[in-house]
């Protein structure tokens, strides 16, 4: 009923016999997916899991319910494959149980900052159908027994995943986001739920970091065979060459370099390169030669497309780019050949008055170089009148070590860190100011406690990136370090997982604006450093959001 509400001493009640419910769940299905449990267990389990989701409803519980109503699809699905569940299954089962533990400590219920709750019960759907195509048990095998339990099932073997055609960017991310989520529950529990959570994290980090890039020869190799045999419909003979090996890019770069060089081979086979008997009165090869290499510099992938055609006509663009009325006839400047270049990454700009059934009018360079631009990459042309053209890509490394601001929470062995787009500097006052990054995310890990600091011993964080400024409080000065990016989130979510590498020898700080003191200690260090050590990297502007937002449910 709209404007209804428990009394607060009902909701207390129903969040201690909840939680103590859903710890009992995880104990059952750890146990059954073990193949420990028996009869009673799994009806027990059924049991608790059905009144969860029926109080849940009553005391306005909504996505408890609906997550509670999904457990209960695993549970059956599970059931049907005598609990012998494969690694995802089991995986998404026990972040199902823990996210209902997250939304029932809720005041509302609602969903923490950064869970998606929509999205999770997506990933849940997609496990049951891959679940339905397993094989059933065997009519012969014994079953579920009522107390002496079978011995457990040989692990299922691994299955390969076709990142590139399977996993979209933003699956990817809603990965990331629940495996960040196990992490964070993981800081909230005791031993030994937290040692198994940090297994499951570790785990499932894994698959999502090998869904982040994807291997180039594997993206390029299919079009070596569709090129050459599109030479021989044009009547034309071509030899195609991919060597990119070794070298791998992000997925959503790859899907761009992808789209570009299937566009500029094609361009290559159609428009470069010449008829045999062209070329061989130019004193060429009857052959052509279309070659797509790569190489790594300083943090970026160069990748090349090269034809031996017979180059861009220059004449030929200018008549065009005067008949579009993109240059002036009567100009007494002549167009440079950069000019020239440019004018064929216009939107809409051929040199083609006619279309092919191979390449359109040669449309597509301006829609490569935006698709491009969009995962931080650029595109260029250049080409010598009868020798070639080439065309050159520079995409972003698939790295994921950045240099970041670290600093530790004010009371509690954890360390954060915020990325380098924001300026940090310190502040310290007789008072409490700005967000504690531990409570925006709702995160109490056992034995936290309030931290006792004299008159004048508040840190802040005052954090700038733009407009933006966000006060975060921290238990001492930063360091500048280089962090890995575990399991990349998408940037509206607030947090994600990361691993200290090393201290930095950038000192980005401008330290101007701090103290002697402030200035010394960035440069010592007041972490407890310890290398490879896992860390939060939160998102500034994310926390502010959710501090907001539990502020204003807080007071409601």
């Amino acid at each position: 009923m709209k404007g209804f509400s428990l009394p607060p001493q009902i909701l207390a009640r129903f969040r201690s016999i909840s939680l103590e419910r859903l710890e009992k769940l995880e104990a059952a299905w750890a146990a059954l997916s073990r193949g420990e449990g028996n009869a009673e267990l799994e009806a027990n389990a059924r049991q608790e899991l059905h009144t969860l989701k029926g109080d849940a409803k009553v005391t306005g519980f909504p996505e408890v319910n609906r997550l509670c109503h999904k457990l209960e699809e695993l549970f059956a699905a599970a059931e049907q494959l005598n609990y012998r569940v494969p690694e995802d299954f089991d995986l998404v089962v026990t972040m199902a149980i823990r996210f209902v533990a997250m939304l029932v400590r809720k005041k509302d219920g609602a969903a923490l900052a950064g869970i998606d709750v929509d999205g999770f019960a997506s990933q849940i759907d997609d496990v049951l159908a891959e679940a339905s195509t397993l094989s059933a048990p065997s009519p012969a095998a014994p079953a579920l027994p009522s107390k002496i339990p079978p011995s457990p099932p040989p692990p299922p073997p691994p299955r390969g995943i076709d990142a590139l055609d399977r996993v979209s960017t933003g699956t990817q991310q809603r990965l990331a986001a629940a495996a960040t989520q196990v992490f964070l529950e993981g800081i909230r529990s005791m031993d030994p739920a937290r040692a198994r959570l940090h297994a499951i994290w570790q785990t499932l980090s894994a698959q999502v970091n090998a869904l982040y890039a994807a291997p180039l020869e594997k993206v390029l190799a299919r079009h070596k065979e569709a090129a050459e045999e599109l030479a021989r419909e044009l009547g034309k003979e071509a030899f195609v060459t991919i060597e990119v090996e070794g070298v791998w890019l992000r997925l959503d770069a790859a899907e761009a370099v992808d789209t570009t060089v299937l566009h500029a081979i094609r361009n290559a086979v159609d428009h470069g390169l010449e008829e045999p008997d062209e070329r061989i009165a130019a004193g060429k090869p009857e052959a052509g030669e279309v070659r797509v290499t790569a190489r790594t510099a300083g943090g970026w992938v160069e990748l090349y497309v090269e034809d031996d055609g017979r180059g861009i006509d220059f004449d030929q663009v200018q008549r065009r780019g005067e008949a579009a009325g993109l240059l002036s006839p009567e100009s007494t400047r002549r167009p440079s050949e950069e000019d020239l270049l440019n004018l064929l990454l216009r939107p809409g700009f051929s040199t083609k008055s006619r279309a092919t059934d191979v390449s359109g009018r040669g449309v597509g360079l301006d829609a490569a170089k935006a698709a491009l631009a969009r995962t931080g990459g650029t595109l260029a042309l250049s080409t010598r009148k009868g020798q070639g053209t080439r065309i050159t890509l520079r995409i972003p490394q698939a790295t994921r070590r950045l240099t970041a601001t670290c600093f530790q929470a004010r009371d509690a062995d954890i360390t954060l860190a915020v990325d380098d787009s924001w300026r940090v500097t310190v502040a310290r006052t007789d008072e409490e100011l700005g967000i504690d990054p531990l409570d925006a995310l709702a995160l109490s890990p056992p034995g936290r406690t309030a931290p006792k600091t004299a008159a004048g011993e508040h840190v802040a964080l005052v954090l700038q990136r733009g407009a933006q400024t966000v006060v975060l409080r921290a238990k001492g000065p930063p360091e500048t370090c280089e962090v890995e990016r575990l399991c990349p989130t998408g940037d509206e979510h607030p947090v994600e997982v990361v691993l200290l590498h090393k201290r930095s020898t950038r000192d980005r700080d401008d330290t101007s604006t701090r103290s002697d003191a402030d200035a010394r200690s960035v440069e010592t260090g007041t972490l407890d450093w310890e290398q490879n050590r896992e860390a939060l990297l939160v998102r500034p502007d994310r926390l502010l959001v959710a501090q907001i937002a539990g502020s204003a449910r807080g007071s409601a």
